[in-house]
């Protein structure tokens, strides 16, 4: 040793978190958590992907839609016309009631 004492390099790191810490800050970590998710979830149902308009990118970002499915509902708009309710994208081969109920938060069709 240099002749430094223990004061002089700062304080000793703590080597253990004691229980109580942990799980408190456990518990403010996933409160941080849920409170972002549930705003990100409300900003996002504030703007609608609108199924007419929308490309791929922005169409995945729906649950439970990925690119093939994207590809799908475009190709089915395509070639079909708009939707006139968000019920019409049912048309598009694997769309069922599932994927229509974790969509209807976040999407629209029809008119403006």
């Amino acid at each position: 040793m240099t002749g430094a004492s223990r004061d002089d390099r700062g304080p000793a790191p703590a080597a253990i978190i004691a229980p109580a810490v942990l799980v408190a800050l456990i518990a403010v970590w996933v409160a941080i958590g849920s409170g972002t998710r549930a705003a990100h979830r409300a900003e996002i149902r504030s703007m609608r992907v609108d199924l007419n308009l929308a490309g791929v990118d922005r169409l995945r970002l729906l649950p439970g839609i990925g690119p093939a499915m994207a590809r799908r509902i475009i190709a089915d708009r395509e070639a079909r016309g708009r939707y006139a309710s968000l019920g019409d994208v049912a048309r598009v081969p694997g769309v069922g009631p599932r994927t229509l109920a974790e969509i209807e938060p976040f999407a629209a069709a029809g008119a403006p």
